[in-house]
């Protein structure tokens, strides 16, 4: 296990996430990794309904769940320096006081919560983190507001 590696892997995926970071073309997202090599992309749409029908019926035909990956949290090292890149990011104005509260949450989520010491998780551990934050999240009325917003213009809401 390389900390290095692991903090380094855990800023890049926070900022990805806590910048809404989107690609403007499949290729693009292959090469920031959104899209694995091996997916398909189809340039012709006429033509999307019927590759993604019969990618379907190919899946179904031998079709397996994964196995669930262990995860490594990187835990409150990892954390501090997420929390240290929401306070900079804070300080030049990027996010508002809303957008801090998004970060803590998410930056929690990715380093495995407030764990002493690097420890390895299930990807159902994750997945009970994500859910909790997102769950306090909408309990907020900015957070409200913001996924009202997006329904209605499509478009991000900065509150």
């Amino acid at each position: 296990f390389d900390k290095q590696r692991q903090h380094a892997a855990v800023l890049k995926v926070f900022r990805e996430i806590g910048t809404a970071k989107v690609s403007g073309s499949a290729l693009e997202a292959k090469e920031i990794n959104f899209l694995r090599e091996r997916d398909k992309i189809e340039i012709r749409e006429d033509r999307l309904l019927f590759r993604a029908k019969q990618t379907a019926i190919g899946l179904s035909v031998d079709y397996s769940p994964p196995s669930l990956l262990p995860l490594v949290a990187c835990g409150t090292p990892g954390l501090a320096n997420l929390e240290l890149e929401i306070h900079l990011m804070r300080r030049s104005g990027y996010l508002s006081d809303h957008d801090v509260l998004i970060m803590n949450k998410l930056a929690s989520v990715l380093c495995g919560g407030n764990l002493t010491q690097v420890t390895v998780f299930g990807e159902e551990y994750f997945s009970g983190l994500e859910k909790e934050a997102f769950l306090s999240l909408c309990g907020e009325q900015k957070t409200q507001q913001r996924i009202q917003h997006m329904l209605e213009t499509g478009k991000a809401l900065k509150n």
